[in-house]
Protein backbone atom coordinates (compact mmCIF):
# COMPACT_ATOMS: atom_id res chain seq x y z
CA UNK A 1 0.00 0.00 0.00
CA UNK A 2 2.56 2.23 0.85
CA UNK A 3 4.44 1.65 -2.80
CA UNK A 4 1.35 2.61 -4.24
CA UNK A 5 0.73 5.63 -2.62
CA UNK A 6 4.29 6.77 -2.90
CA UNK A 7 3.84 5.53 -6.79
CA UNK A 8 0.73 8.31 -7.20
CA UNK A 9 2.24 11.34 -5.39
CA UNK A 10 5.56 11.18 -7.34
CA UNK A 11 3.21 11.23 -10.64
CA UNK A 12 0.73 13.94 -8.98
CA UNK A 13 2.29 15.62 -6.10
CA UNK A 14 6.20 15.41 -7.19
CA UNK A 15 7.88 18.19 -5.72
CA UNK A 16 6.38 17.52 -2.32
CA UNK A 17 6.75 13.86 -2.60
CA UNK A 18 10.37 14.00 -3.21
CA UNK A 19 10.72 16.03 -0.08
CA UNK A 20 9.13 13.70 1.54
CA UNK A 21 11.60 10.86 0.25
CA UNK A 22 14.70 12.88 0.91
CA UNK A 23 13.57 13.92 4.66
CA UNK A 24 11.32 10.54 4.71
CA UNK A 25 9.84 8.42 7.54
CA UNK A 26 9.97 5.25 4.94
CA UNK A 27 13.37 3.83 5.23
CA UNK A 28 15.98 4.61 2.30
CA UNK A 29 16.34 0.60 2.03
CA UNK A 30 12.87 0.08 1.91
CA UNK A 31 12.78 2.89 -0.64
CA UNK A 32 15.95 1.30 -2.84
CA UNK A 33 13.84 -1.80 -2.80
CA UNK A 34 11.27 0.44 -4.69
CA UNK A 35 13.90 2.36 -7.25
CA UNK A 36 15.27 -1.05 -7.84
CA UNK A 37 11.36 -2.49 -8.83
CA UNK A 38 11.17 0.59 -11.09
CA UNK A 39 14.08 0.57 -12.53
CA UNK A 40 14.06 -3.06 -13.26
CA UNK A 41 10.06 -2.50 -14.37
CA UNK A 42 10.81 -0.21 -16.75
CA UNK A 43 13.46 -1.35 -18.40
CA UNK A 44 11.67 -4.19 -19.02
CA UNK A 45 8.97 -2.72 -20.91
CA UNK A 46 11.89 -0.85 -23.38
CA UNK A 47 13.07 -4.20 -24.42
CA UNK A 48 9.50 -5.59 -24.90
CA UNK A 49 8.37 -2.69 -27.16
CA UNK A 50 12.01 -2.44 -28.97
CA UNK A 51 10.82 -4.84 -31.83
CA UNK A 52 8.94 -8.09 -32.08
CA UNK A 53 11.00 -10.83 -30.82
CA UNK A 54 11.10 -13.91 -33.24
CA UNK A 55 10.70 -16.61 -30.35
CA UNK A 56 10.42 -16.49 -26.88
CA UNK A 57 14.18 -17.09 -26.07
CA UNK A 58 14.65 -14.18 -27.91
CA UNK A 59 11.79 -11.96 -25.87
CA UNK A 60 13.57 -13.64 -22.34
CA UNK A 61 16.85 -12.41 -23.45
CA UNK A 62 16.14 -9.01 -24.44
CA UNK A 63 14.28 -8.24 -21.49
CA UNK A 64 17.20 -9.50 -19.70
CA UNK A 65 19.49 -7.54 -21.49
CA UNK A 66 17.37 -4.24 -20.95
CA UNK A 67 17.04 -4.92 -17.66
CA UNK A 68 21.26 -5.10 -17.16
CA UNK A 69 21.47 -2.39 -19.20
CA UNK A 70 18.97 -0.52 -17.20
CA UNK A 71 20.17 -0.83 -13.72
CA UNK A 72 23.91 -0.15 -15.13
CA UNK A 73 22.87 3.26 -16.40
CA UNK A 74 21.00 4.18 -13.57
CA UNK A 75 23.98 3.46 -10.85
CA UNK A 76 26.14 5.46 -13.67
CA UNK A 77 23.74 8.27 -14.18
CA UNK A 78 23.50 8.26 -10.20
CA UNK A 79 27.18 8.39 -9.84
CA UNK A 80 27.96 11.22 -12.34
CA UNK A 81 25.52 13.66 -10.70
CA UNK A 82 26.27 12.68 -7.17
CA UNK A 83 29.46 13.56 -8.07
CA UNK A 84 29.26 16.86 -9.20
CA UNK A 85 26.91 17.49 -7.08
CA UNK A 86 29.59 16.98 -4.52
CA UNK A 87 32.15 18.68 -6.00
CA UNK A 88 29.99 21.68 -6.64
CA UNK A 89 28.14 22.34 -3.44
CA UNK A 90 29.53 19.38 -1.07
CA UNK A 91 26.72 18.09 -0.41
CA UNK A 92 26.45 15.15 -2.51
CA UNK A 93 23.33 12.43 -1.34
CA UNK A 94 23.89 9.29 -3.38
CA UNK A 95 21.44 7.10 -2.14
CA UNK A 96 18.97 9.64 -2.06
CA UNK A 97 19.81 10.55 -5.45
CA UNK A 98 19.52 6.90 -6.49
CA UNK A 99 15.92 6.57 -5.21
CA UNK A 100 14.70 9.87 -6.50
CA UNK A 101 15.90 9.24 -10.36
CA UNK A 102 14.52 5.86 -10.25
CA UNK A 103 11.34 7.56 -9.68
CA UNK A 104 11.90 10.16 -12.06
CA UNK A 105 11.24 7.75 -14.68
CA UNK A 106 7.98 6.47 -13.93
CA UNK A 107 6.13 8.82 -16.38
CA UNK A 108 7.44 6.04 -18.66
CA UNK A 109 5.10 3.86 -17.59
CA UNK A 110 2.73 5.15 -20.38
CA UNK A 111 5.07 4.86 -22.91
CA UNK A 112 2.62 1.22 -24.12
CA UNK A 113 -0.38 3.31 -24.29
CA UNK A 114 0.45 5.94 -26.48
CA UNK A 115 2.61 3.18 -28.80
CA UNK A 116 -0.35 0.98 -28.85
CA UNK A 117 -2.14 4.28 -29.92
CA UNK A 118 0.52 4.89 -32.93
CA UNK A 119 -0.21 1.19 -34.37
CA UNK A 120 -4.02 1.11 -34.07
CA UNK A 121 -5.35 4.89 -35.07
CA UNK A 122 -3.32 5.30 -38.44
CA UNK A 123 -2.11 9.31 -38.75
CA UNK A 124 -4.01 10.52 -35.98
CA UNK A 125 -2.77 7.99 -33.21
CA UNK A 126 0.60 8.68 -34.83
CA UNK A 127 0.41 12.16 -33.67
CA UNK A 128 -1.02 11.42 -30.64
CA UNK A 129 1.83 9.09 -29.87
CA UNK A 130 4.44 11.76 -30.95
CA UNK A 131 2.55 13.99 -28.66
CA UNK A 132 2.47 11.79 -26.13
CA UNK A 133 5.67 10.60 -26.07
CA UNK A 134 7.33 14.37 -26.27
CA UNK A 135 5.31 14.44 -22.81
CA UNK A 136 6.38 11.93 -21.16
CA UNK A 137 9.97 13.00 -21.91
CA UNK A 138 9.64 16.22 -20.75
CA UNK A 139 7.71 15.25 -17.75
CA UNK A 140 10.41 12.55 -16.86
CA UNK A 141 13.11 15.13 -17.89
CA UNK A 142 11.35 17.57 -14.95
CA UNK A 143 11.75 15.04 -12.58
CA UNK A 144 15.11 14.01 -13.06
CA UNK A 145 15.76 18.01 -12.76
CA UNK A 146 13.85 17.80 -9.38
CA UNK A 147 16.18 14.84 -8.39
Amino acid sequence: MQFLNIFYNVLMQPAQEFRVISMGPVPKEKLLVYATIIVCFISAIGGLLSSAPSSVGEGVLRVFVAVVVGIIFWLYTTTVFSTAAYIFSGRGRPQTLLILTAFAVLPWIFMPVFLLLEDSLGILGNTIAILGLLGIWLWSSILFLMA
